[in-house]
């Protein structure tokens, strides 16, 4: 029988937990469902800053990718790809907020 290694014990806690988080979710929209905005947005919102946008799904989308001439330095390439990066992302989000099956929908058809 393997030892376990600390990737593998992470990855299965990780994999529990993941579950665990989405089960609780779930809870709480069933026997809640009029708190439930309130109570997992702020771990939703947290989750979109710390992990980012799923997959880089609009990278391509940033403006020094899809003009790099407007990025001649190297600072006002970065000043750009941030501004851009971080304008699409609260973009996403807000449409994940807003309109969440228009957000499946265009997240699909982006990584398809």
């Amino acid at each position: 029988m393997p030892v376990p290694t600390s990737l593998t014990a992470t990855t299965g806690f990780a994999r529990r937990y993941s579950y665990a988080a989405v089960l609780g979710a779930v809870v709480v929209g069933l026997l809640a469902p009029e708190a439930a905005p309130w109570l997992l947005a702020p771990v939703l919102l947290g989750g979109m800053v710390v992990l980012g946008v799923a997959h880089g799904a609009c990278d391509q989308f940033v403006v020094p990718a899809t003009h790099p001439v407007l990025a001649r330095s190297r600072g006002r390439y970065w000043a750009g790809f941030l501004a851009g990066y971080l304008g699409l992302a609260a973009a996403v989000g807000l449409l994940w907020w807003w309109q969440p099956v228009a957000a499946v929908v265009l997240f699909f058809g982006l990584t398809a």
